[in-house]
């Protein structure tokens, strides 16, 4: 027994000892691979030819885990260490445990335990990559490093790769110069000859650190398609590269700029070699993750795959790779299904246009007209010359356009005969088009096969489940039983028009239905179809800004081939003309339906003209207040005044005539009276190629000028000591001191234009050379060090590239960025300094304890590389809004003061030297629009812009180029977050006026992309204040989280807030979303007892929310939730068709229900991003006792566009409903950066009528222009009505009472009526409809004799010029009967049968075997139902129905007596 056990013992022993042999000399290695993506470690895997190393991958959750593994490597770019993460990996260095961090952009987290060789020959294999780096890289480790020498493969040195080579199909064989490339492309047979020359340039998933099957067949494809294929892979040398290539385009890869730190050198090298550079998506996710993802991409990603290369022109984001799982578990780059070839195609099409001859181009041009006769219509537009003069562009050039009359009236004339649009409820308008020959048709076959060819078999069954089989009843006939679909279209030779087609066929349900993306109808898609199928177009234009497809929801960005969007564009290039001042549709359009925007100017501003009627009243009062000692008399009769011509209902005083005003109150009236004549109005509308008079130049140049440069002057004697702040808001004092000196320096330079660039002209404003020096000194002083450190990194390498020396700059480098590896020696100290002096000391201390999860964090790809160069951050090329560099907040040497000091002074004389700049943009800008178009046509470049209110940001000229926005990420910029405190603390003081010094308990905010981009999230920065949060930047200025502001530091309680989205903020800005979020979130757990309204609303919430019979947990769950928008993806409210259909509801709660549901879907969650769950928007909007809408544009106000009243009007409405309190309602008025202010609606709403429909000169120049220009009349008294419905006290009886006056008695002696009747009879029809609904609802108090002479008006038009069939002219059975009993019997029926005649006719005609079909309107707020059926079909079944029942009865009628008489 003793004996066994001895053997045994020995051989355990034994076996021991053999274990711990092999385990040292022979067993796995174990190799951690924290932090590294996904597609890097896949690479590195399949480069091992060794079993017996074992790769694992890690996140920074897993760091307990890593004492089980024998060497680690980490991936520092982006990685969130806290001090408790750096302990464990220094334990390990302290076990001679390999440790190796690369990519590091935290100098902390640079944690290495190799010795310096050692260190240099693993970054050696990293930093240059592909598959023989990575297989010597483990196998290194696992003999050299740990110790293993059984089983160990082949180690060889490093393999040096340049930075900057050219590569094909042949995995490891790779060209540094073109002249090498080419020699093997023509010696495989892959050349071409006469072929075009495509650079493929590799900023993303490269070839080196990822598989390369995406980019394989990609080549491949494009081969395919008869062309050169370069593909590049590099950063410092890619504009040599590109040089030497000189291709006919560029596809790039995108992650950043194209020559990121290079400022504009990518701009300059594709405009000048007018080269377009496509820029597809490559997603960082499963194909599973991104199609699952509403989305489709968001946060740093998106910016620097989609964000940054529009900066340089980019277009086209398609998505065209993703990752997939294969066998082994390993995340491979492979293109997305279906996709690949689309994207090639489009290439390809492109490419075409640049040799085809224009006679034998194809082009579909896109206009949006109003229903029935109403006009065309563009934002800011004259749409028929504009397109007329387009359309004459294109002929000279050589278009065939052999069916262009020869006159803009004949134009004009053929749209409305043969283009028309039509809703649902003109059947007999309709019938008369569908039978007039002019339609192109679809038959049901063809259609079918363009479906099954187009789209997928998911959006099939969509439509099916839909729509039916058949093509519906809307715009369509049966020809000898084979159905067909109407195609509006106007054949001009090889150019087609087609209108907008409506996405509505007659169901008058205004709810979403929760769950069910819109789909459109069949004459929609069909129209589209027909474009790519039928035509064959070579290229599409959508032609002013106010089209639809780019809006159909789906993903946000990177859409899959799920999204009607994306099928509806397919292949074909498009061409968007698009307003300079919208710039946040603009990027919809862009990102959605692939557009390439080419920008046209605004209308023209004018001054009021107004001071001459204020002038009385403002003398009066300088002299009330010019004196110490107050005259009552002079009091009183300011006061009288003012109620004479009714500002006191403006400003919401009381009109007593015999009790004085206070000296706030008197001050308020000269406020208002002085913005009335500083009010910016536009002077008519814009036609395309067509300069703006010399007079409105002029005008437009000086309101450009005079304001930065007065503010300016106020603010530099401000910061001198010189006024106050109080002076400088004060309208008359400002205007005394500062603007007249403004506006006679900006009209010295117009007359002497050589007086831009002298020093006396600044001198005589205050301002020596000496001043200016300083304030240069500052503002390099005050630049961002991260930008001074790139700028000097990109110098050095540019000059070693330039001198011949090729920096190696590894392709191993990971995470799919831009490869910079081994930076030349002196930039590599240089950064290290830099980083070390610069970064060191503050980054510990500005991380907070709690950050986010991973998945909100920035990724690898969002980062830069610790020996590279970093991303780009800031996205916005022109000046931030304060005029700052936009990293204030890194400085360590400059005041504050010294920065606005700095600021003014460099804002006056930047103002002053480019009064002739702006003047020579606004005349060239018509011409390049023009030319830029045909360049586009071309298939060449279009050069990028940013876009904004010419007014507030003239930065944005000249025109005629590709809209781009800002990054996300780095809102709100600095200046933007200054702002936005600014503007929180002018809001609660507001409140605080009218509420006795109480805080708001709750704002509701309302969020507009335009604005969030043109004030760089000004308002995301007030929202954030308010909570009482203030945001955490990064080294490069990105806002990635945010922190608590200690309630003491803030000095007032947390407020609450709502937010509501439009889409298109959230599609561009989905992160800020998230961050709002988070934000409530923390400050309902901030504690902070009765200061803390955000954990009153968070507990009142739930209240309401258990009410409603939520669980507890759910309750607790939603009861924070506070970011709100449409359901479905849906980008509007849903809501202006219901409010205009003011026979469909009675009750205002009508409309606050439906709000709650189309708009009550949470966007605050990335994990329910877009989820539905009906109460919790309810809950949210308790306590809420003002709305804020943002406004930072001239050319809209409350009144002139629809969606002010439809978004701000709209949550007030619910909120006045949900809690039984009408909320004040706030502008925040951001037009002027230097002045952003707080102003109440119904003042906004006094300033916008006067200064416009009820002021001659703006009337004046309105009826110089055409159909457009009385159609925007038309819709500011429609908005009127809506805002009439959705706040009632916003409107007085005095404004309906003035349209009265302007519209019917022509009190203005312009000539109204005239001016509609020759332009646009139909938009009076509508405004006179609007009246007559206003007051049968009862919102205005309109006289007998007021009712009856609109009437008339009315029913004269539309017997003079038949029904314009608008939804109040035409579908409102309540409204025309209201019409009709103000009128006479005979008049009556006179019109009633012209509206008829327009809603049902009867078609004549004998063609043998058609039958038109027809959807009846339904005036109910309920769906149609059954869906398919005509109203024919609905009476044979009924009649089918009836006599069954009759005969029913009858035949049991009669057994019945059978069987009495048998009993």
């Amino acid at each position: 027994m003793k004996r066994k056990l001895i053997i045994t013992g020995a051989l355990v022993a034994f076996a021991l000892i053999a274990w711990l042999i092999w385990a040292k000399v022979a067993g796995t290695t174990k190799v951690a691979l924290v932090n590294f993506p996904n597609y890097q470690v896949a690479r590195m895997a399949k480069s091992l030819d060794n079993g017996f190393i074992d790769l694992k991958q890690l996140s920074i959750d897993d760091f307990d885990k890593l004492n089980r593994y024998d060497a680690i490597l980490i991936f520092g770019m982006g990685i969130r260490m806290t001090d408790e993460h750096r302990a464990v990996l220094e334990k390990l260095k302290e076990k001679n445990v390999p440790v190796f961090s690369t990519a590091v952009t935290d100098p902390v987290n640079n944690i290495s335990s190799l010795d310096s060789i050692s260190n240099k020959r693993v970054a050696d294999y990293l930093s240059n990559g592909g598959s023989v780096n990575y297989r010597s890289l483990f196998n290194y480790i696992r003999k050299d490093l740990t110790g293993k020498s059984a089983f160990t493969g082949e180690i060889q040195e490093p393999v040096e790769i340049s930075s900057d080579v050219l590569f094909h199909l042949d995995d490891e064989r790779v060209f540094e110069t073109v002249a090498d490339f080419e020699k093997y492309y023509k010696e495989k047979g892959f050349y071409k000859e006469n072929a075009p020359k495509v650079a493929l340039i590799v900023g993303m998933a490269g070839p080196f650190d990822t598989n390369k099957d995406h980019l394989d067949s990609l080549i491949v494809s494009l081969e395919q398609r008869n062309m050169n294929v370069y593909p590049v892979s590099g950063f410092a040398g890619r504009l040599k590269m590109l040089e030497e290539i000189d291709p006919a385009a560029v596809i790039y890869m995108p992650h950043g700029r194209l020559l990121m730190g290079q400022g504009e050198k990518a701009v300059e090298w594709l405009k000048a070699h007018n080269v377009p550079m496509f820029c597809p998506v490559t997603i960082n996710d499963t194909y599973d993750n991104w199609m699952a993802d509403k989305r489709g991409m968001a946060g740093g990603f998106m910016s620097q795959s989609i964000v940054m290369p529009e900066l340089d022109g980019g277009i086209a984001p398609f998505a065209l790779n993703a990752q997939f799982i294969d066998k082994d578990g390993l995340y491979l780059f492979k293109n997305i299904p279906g996709r690949l070839a689309q994207f090639t195609d489009m290439v390809s099409n492109y490419l075409r246009l640049q040799t085809l001859p224009n006679k034998e181009k194809k082009v579909a041009i896109y206009y949006y007209k109003g229903p029935g006769k109403n006009a065309m219509t563009a934002a800011g537009l004259e749409v028929v010359p504009s397109l007329y003069n387009f359309l004459k562009k294109l002929k000279a050039e050589g278009y065939d356009l052999s069916g262009l009359p020869a006159t803009e009236k004949a134009f004009e004339a053929l749209i409305n005969e043969q283009g028309p649009v039509f809703n649902a409820y003109a059947e007999g308008n309709i019938q008369k088009y569908l039978n007039s020959g002019y339609p192109a048709w679809v038959t049901s076959p063809q259609y079918s096969t363009w479906l099954e060819d187009l789209l997928t078999p998911a959006m099939l069954d969509t439509l099916v489940n839909k729509h039916g089989r058949g093509l519906g009843d809307f715009y369509t006939k049966e020809v000898d039983g084979i159905e067909q679909i109407a195609v509006t279209r106007i054949d001009l030779g090889n150019v087609v028009l087609l209108p907008q087609p409506t996405q509505g066929t007659g169901d008058n349900s205004f709810a979403a239905v929760h769950g069910s993306n819109e789909i459109p109808p069949h004459h929609y898609i069909a129209s589209y179809l027909w474009v790519q199928k039928d035509f064959k177009a070579d290229a599409m234009i959508h032609f002013g800004t106010h089209g639809s497809l780019e809006f159909i929801p789906g993903k946000q960005v990177a859409l899959s081939s799920d999204d009607w969007t994306d099928r509806l564009v397919g292949s074909l290039p498009h061409f968007y003309l698009y307003t300079i001042s919208d710039v946040g549709e603009g990027l919809i359009a862009k990102r959605r339906s692939y557009a390439t925007t080419i920008s046209h100017l605004t209308p023209p501003f004018i001054e009021t003209g107004l001071r001459r009627e204020v002038d009385d009243l403002l003398n009066d009062i300088k002299r009330y207040l010019a004196t110490d000692l107050r005259d009552e008399s002079l009091n009183l009769k300011i006061k009288n005044k003012a109620i004479g011509m009714g500002l006191h209902r403006d400003l919401q005083l009381d009109s007593i005539r015999t009790q004085a005003y206070t000296d706030v109150e008197i001050e308020k009236i000269e406020n208002f009276a002085e913005e009335l004549c500083a009010e910016k109005i536009v002077g008519g509308q814009y036609t395309l190629g067509v300069p703006y008079e010399e007079s409105k130049i002029a005008s437009s140049v000086k309101l450009m000028c005079t304001e930065p440069i007065a503010y300016s002057l106020a603010n530099l004697d401000e910061v001198q000591k010189k006024v106050t702040r109080k002076q400088i808001e004060n309208k008359a004092f400002f205007n005394e001191h500062y603007l007249g000196k403004a506006q006679q320096a900006v009209a010295r330079v117009m007359a002497n234009p050589a007086l831009a660039n002298d020093a006396a002209l600044l001198a005589q404003l205050g301002v020596s050379p000496e001043t200016v020096a300083k304030a240069q000194m500052i503002k390099k002083a005050s630049e961002p060090k991260m930008n001074r450190m790139m700028a000097m990194m990109m110098s050095k390498m540019a000059e070693e590239v330039k001198d011949g020396k090729k920096p190696k700059m590894g392709h191993g480098h990971p995470a799919g960025i831009p490869k910079t590896g081994k930076m030349p020696d002196s930039v590599k100290k240089m950064l290290e300094e830099k980083m070390k002096g610069e970064q060191a000391g503050d980054a510990k201390k500005q991380m907070p304890a709690s950050m986010p999860a991973k998945k909100d964090m920035p990724t690898s790809k969002d980062m830069p590389t610790s020996k590279g160069m970093p991303v780009d951050t800031t996205g916005k090329k022109h000046k931030p809004i304060d005029g700052t560099s936009g990293a204030s907040q890194q400085m360590d040497t400059v005041t504050r003061e010294q920065v606005l000091f700095s600021n003014a002074v460099l804002d006056i004389q930047h103002a002053i030297q480019n009064v002739n700049n702006y003047r020579e943009y606004l005349r060239n800008s018509p011409q390049m629009e023009l030319d830029g178009f045909i360049n586009a046509l071309n298939g060449h470049y279009v050069a990028p812009s940013p876009g904004g209110d010419v007014i507030s940001d003239p930065n944005v000229l000249p025109t005629g180029r590709n809209l781009y926005g800002i990054n996300a990420e780095a809102t709100p910029t600095p200046a933007a977050w200054e702002k936005g405190k600014e503007m929180a603390n002018i809001l609660l003081a507001e409140h605080a006026k009218a509420h006795g010094g109480a805080t708001p308990q709750k704002v509701s905010f309302t969020l507009w992309s335009g604005s969030f981009i043109e004030s760089e999230g000004a308002t995301i920065g007030e929202i954030l204040y308010l909570l009482g949060v203030e945001p955490i930047r990064d080294q490069f200025n990105r806002v990635l989280d945010i922190r608590l502001i200690d309630i003491k530091d803030l000095g007032r309680p947390r407020v609450d807030v709502v937010v509501q989205t439009s889409g298109q903020l959230r599609d561009v800005a989905s992160s800020r979303l998230t961050l709002i979020q988070k934000a409530v979130d923390m400050a309902a757990a901030a504690g902070d007892g009765d200061d803390n309204y955000v954990a009153k609303g968070r507990n009142d919430a739930e209240r309401v929310l258990l009410d409603k019979g939520f669980s507890p947990k759910e309750a607790r769950e939603y009861a924070t939730q506070r970011v709100f928008g449409g359901a479905n993806g849906m980008y509007g409210t849903g809501i202006t068709s219901m409010v205009e259909s003011g026979d469909r509801w009675e009750n205002e709660s009508e409309i606050s229900n439906v709000y709650l549901n189309n708009m009550g879907a949470t966007y605050g969650n990335e994990k329910d991003f877009g989820s539905f769950k009906p109460g919790i928007f309810e809950a949210a909007l308790q306590n809420t006792e003002a709305v804020v809408q943002p406004r930072q544009s001239n050319t809209w106000g409350a009144l002139s566009l629809d969606h002010v009243y439809e978004f701000m009007g709209g949550i007030s409405l619910t909120v006045r409903n949900v809690t039984g309190n009408d909320p004040d309602a706030y502008f925040n008025d951001l037009r002027n950066r230097h002045q952003a202010r707080v102003q109440d609606l119904k003042s906004a709403i006094g300033v916008e009528t006067r200064s416009t429909l009820f002021n001659p000169v703006y009337m004046k120049e309105q009826m110089k222009e055409g159909a457009s220009a009385a159609n925007a009349m038309s819709e500011t008294i429609r908005n009127t009505y809506g805002w009439n419905v959705m706040k009632p006290k916003a409107i007085d009886n005095e404004i309906w009472d003035q349209y009265y006056e302007v519209f019917v008695n022509d009190k203005l002696n312009v000539g109204v009526k005239g001016f509609f009747e020759r332009e646009n009879p139909a938009a009076l029809q509508e405004a006179t409809a609007v009246m007559m609904e206003t007051a049968r609802k009862g919102y205005w108090k309109a006289t007998p004799e007021q009712l009856k002479n609109i009437a008339a008006l009315h029913s004269e038009l539309v017997e003079k010029y038949d029904a314009g069939c608008s939804g109040f002219v035409c579908d409102n059975a309540k409204l025309r009967t209201f019409i009709g009993e103000q009128l006479s019997p005979e008049s009556a029926k006179q019109y009633q049968g012209k509206v008829e005649a327009a809603r049902n006719e009867s078609i004549s005609g004998d063609d043998k075997g058609v039958v038109l079909k027809k959807d009846k309107s339904v005036q109910t707020n309920e769906p149609v139902k059954p869906e398919n059926m005509s109203s024919f079909s609905l009476a044979l079944i009924s009649f089918f129905w009836l006599v069954v029942i009759f005969l029913l009865v009858f035949f049991i009628r009669k057994r019945t007596r059978k069987n009495k008489r048998r009993k």
